[in-house]
């Protein structure tokens, strides 16, 4: 809900702001399998800090770029490696 408030903000129109959360969606989606996958494999310990943390870097990149490529790409990413932390602490 906050991003959608801050995209709003910084003047994209709807249509925008829904492309860049659908993004989110999209990596959460692509990844979910495949992460669930490489958990069985790697520490859960290593996968939830990492995940954090990327999540945090994606976050603060889509704060601070411009382009609405970036942003979406930026947001993909975030949705990527929140579903690590989903699947990590399911």
């Amino acid at each position: 809900m906050l991003l959608n408030l801050y995209l709003k903000e910084r003047g994209l129109v709807e249509s925008q702001i829904g492309h860049i959360i659908s993004m989110r969606a999209l990596g959460m989606t692509l990844i979910a399998i495949p992460a669930a996958i490489i958990l069985s494999k790697i520490k859960l310990k290593q996968i939830l800090i990492l995940s954090s943390i990327l999540f945090a870097v994606f976050s603060f990149f889509i704060s601070s770029v411009e382009a609405t490529e970036l942003i979406a790409g930026f947001s993909l990413l975030g949705g990527m490696s929140f579903a690590f932390y989903r699947v990590a602490a399911a």
